[in-house]
């Protein structure tokens, strides 16, 4: 599977990364580009809203592979349990994505 989690908060992708490093998932990489959210997730995730108000695009992304399906169930479990990474959540809220390599039918390295 395919992991994008999208955020604008260096700390919190870097904290995910460390935690994807815990959990034997080697092939993860944080991308940093403006407006990466519509990149990699389509226009949608161009712009976000938060507390009422309209934020900029996603500029920050988590990109990782996870082998199989229960193993990114694991990995999203432990993201939302994780007490430091909701403190990170708070103010910035972002997303996150998987979807199954069968489903892609197109990746273009940018």
């Amino acid at each position: 599977m395919l992991m994008i989690v999208m955020h604008n908060r260096e700390k919190y992708l870097k904290s995910l990364l460390s935690l994807m490093k815990k959990e034997n998932v080697t092939r993860a990489t944080i991308v940093e580009k403006d407006a990466v959210g519509s990149h990699l997730v389509g226009e949608k995730a161009g712009l976000i809203s938060y507390e009422g108000r309209i934020s900029p695009a996603y500029d920050k992304a988590l990109v990782a592979v996870v082998e199989g399906e229960e193993k990114a169930k694991h990995l999203l479990d432990l993201i939302e349990n994780d007490p430091n990474l909701r403190l990170l959540n708070l103010k910035d809220k972002g997303f996150i994505c998987t979807v199954p390599f069968q489903q892609i039918k197109s990746l273009e390295l940018d």
